[in-house]
Formats: C-alpha cells, sequence, structure tokens
C-alpha cells in the first residue's frame, strides 16, 4: 500500500512554499540550488526573512552575494526595526571580513519596518552610511521611510560627512533646511549625481538668500527633485558644473504647493520639468541649453480647455525663457484630458 504523501506546510509571514522547502535541505545542496536558479541575495532573504533556519544565512552561504557589486537591504511588511538592524549588522560584518569585491552600490529600501522613534531609523541608516564611507561605495540609495508614524529625519552635519565619498545619493523622505544644506554641500567632494524623492525642502532663516544650496557641491553634474515638498517661497537652482536638471510634480491630482525656481546654470543642457507651473514661476539663465522637455499646468486648472489665444502666450513665454534649446518638447495642461503638444 502507497504511502500517502506528508502535507507540505509554510511558515507563517513566507511567501512562496518552495522557499520553505528549499530551506530543509542541505547546505551542501542548497547552495548549487539557489545559484542554478539565480536567485540573488535580496529574493531569498526577502522571502524567508528570520525563519529560524536562515538566521545564519549571511555566514552560511557568503558566496551567493559576496561577489555582487551590489548590496540591497530590503525588509517585508511588518519587520521590527531591531531585528532589521540585527540583519544589517551581521550582513555588512560579514561581507567586510570575506567579500574581497568592491561595493558599487549600497542600498536601504525598508518601507516594510515598523518603529516608533527616528532616533532608531536613524542609528540603522548611519551603520549604514557609515560601512558605505568607509568602503568609499560610490552609489548610496536610502529612504527614511518606515510603517509606523514617527518624527522625520533631518538631514545633519554627520550625514553630510558620512557621504563624502559618494558618487551618486538617492535619497528619500528626509527633512532639508536649505540654509543648512547651503552650509554642508562642500562636504559632498565626489558628488556627480544628486536625487531628492518626497523630501521636504525648507527655509529656516525667514530671509531670502538668492544662492543655491548646490552651488557649493563642485561636481554635481545631474540634479533631480522628485515630488518634493517645498516650504520655501523661492528656491534658486543653480550649479557651476550642472549639465542636466530634473524637476517632476507627479501629482497632478493634488499638486503641492510650489516655490518660485530660479534656474541658472551655465552648462546645463538637459532641462526637465514635469508638473510644475508655467505662469510666472519659472525665471531661467540657461545659455547652453540642448533639450528642454516641460510638461506644464497653469496654476489654476480650470475645468474648461485652454483655448487658442492662451496657449499662444504660453507658448510665446516658453519660447522667451527657452528660444535657444534646439530639441523642445512641449506639453500644456488643463485638466487630465485636454493636452497640446508642440515641437521645435
Amino acid at each position: 500500500m502507497a504511502k500517502s504523501r506528508p502535507q507540505e506546510t509554510s511558515t507563517k509571514g513566507h511567501q512562496p512554499d518552495v522557499v520553505d522547502r528549499l530551506s530543509e535541505l542541505p547546505d551542501d545542496l542548497l547552495l548549487p540550488i539557489l545559484t542554478a536558479a539565480e536567485l540573488d541575495m535580496v529574493t531569498a532573504v526577502r522571502t524567508t526573512l528570520f525563519n529560524t533556519r536562515w538566521r545564519l544565512f549571511w555566514k552560511s552561504f557568503p558566496s551567493l552575494w559576496k561577489s555582487s557589486p551590489s548590496l540591497r537591504f530590503e525588509a517585508a511588511g511588518g519587520i521590527p526595526l531591531a531585528r532589521f538592524h540585527r540583519l544589517v549588522e551581521n550582513a555588512l560584518n560579514h561581507r567586510d571580513a570575506r567579500s574581497p569585491l568592491r561595493l558599487l552600490s549600497l542600498t536601504a529600501a525598508t518601507a516594510g519596518v515598523t518603529t516608533t522613534t527616528s532616533t532608531e531609523w536613524a542609528r540603522v541608516l548611519d551603520r549604514i552610511h557609515d560601512y558605505g564611507q568607509a568602503h568609499r561605495v560610490p552609489t548610496l540609495r536610502s529612504s527614511a521611510q518606515a510603517q509606523t508614524a514617527n518624527r522625520p529625519i533631518y538631514f545633519s552635519a554627520r550625514f553630510a560627512c558620512l557621504c563624502s565619498s559618494v558618487q551618486n545619493l538617492d535619497l528619500s523622505l528626509l527633512i532639508f533646511d536649505l540654509d543648512e544644506l547651503r552650509s554642508l554641500a562642500s562636504n559632498f567632494a565626489s558628488l556627480t549625481s544628486l536625487r531628492l524623492h518626497r523630501c521636504v525642502i525648507r527655509r529656516s532663516s525667514s530671509s531670502y538668500s538668492s544662492s543655491s544650496p548646490f552651488d557649493s557641491i563642485r561636481y554635481l553634474k545631474k540634479l533631480e527633485l522628485a515630488d518634493c515638498q517645498f516650504e520655501a517661497a523661492a528656491v534658486t537652482v543653480s550649479g557651476h558644473s550642472l549639465a542636466e536638471i530634473v524637476i517632476v510634480f507627479s501629482d497632478a491630482a493634488a499638486p503641492p504647493p510650489q516655490p518660485w525656481f530660479t534656474i541658472s546654470a551655465p552648462w546645463c543642457r538637459f532641462l526637465t520639468c514635469r508638473g510644475i507651473y508655467l505662469d510666472y514661476s519659472v525665471s531661467a539663465d540657461l545659455p547652453s541649453l540642448e533639450s528642454l522637455e516641460l510638461d506644464a499646468r497653469r496654476r489654476v486648472d480650470y475645468a474648461y480647455p485652454i483655448t487658442a489665444e492662451e496657449s499662444s502666450f504660453m507658448f510665446i513665454r516658453v519660447f522667451e525663457k527657452f528660444g535657444n534649446a534646439e530639441r523642445v518638447k512641449l506639453s500644456l495642461n488643463a485638466i487630465k484630458k485636454n493636452r497640446l503638444l508642440h515641437s521645435k
């Protein structure tokens, strides 16, 4: 009489059953299987996060990821910050001792972490940034997002010092003070690309300064401001080496308050503005501009289409500001279903 097949069970919180079955295999069989299936460290850790058998994953299978030029920490939903911190410590300590390959990219994408204080979260980011600074990692991405609502994390002098060797920096959900950023910008000695995503940008002092906080970043070539919340009435975007500038407001349904942008970059060749208010919101001095992509809207989105007279007036204003560009792609919006396209 044939024996009945035992019922397969999966550990609570794990996603694919196949990974739970793999975790029951001996170490000498598991490594070749994961390697052949091209499952990277991120996939394995995400799907078996903090399983009792896999807590020593870093020490058991270093060859799965020690040869990778990138390291990404991604927490599954509902992971306590303390556990995630231990995971980070084990991973970085073990890689520091075993891996001969230089790390090119370090990412902390941890929207699933739960925490109650911003101090704990800042400590984890500091540990990751510390490692990046010690090993001169050229690309650093980090987000201060957590599942539990907490006080936000401020960009600080310590944070800037930990990024002095970074070439590409991608930061999300931090608070930046324009005056403090201006004084700390010189710490980014190697920075060539900066992206701020969903950050809060404010000014502590009431006095207006026309200088840009990015002027002191000597080698900055690309700047992207994506869905940032500006609490300052006016923002100057300029840089001696800037070749590409991107300003994006993607939420057309509920656009955030926008400042007056003064864009001045003598060597800027590419400018992209999406969701930006065209009327009276931008002044630009870009003598080297080659390509302009502008998806603009009026300050008040009326319920009726843009008239021919109004669109002509807006186009004239565009060409007054950017008429020297060789390639121009324009899109003007009154409401979502109304778009006027024009190419030069």
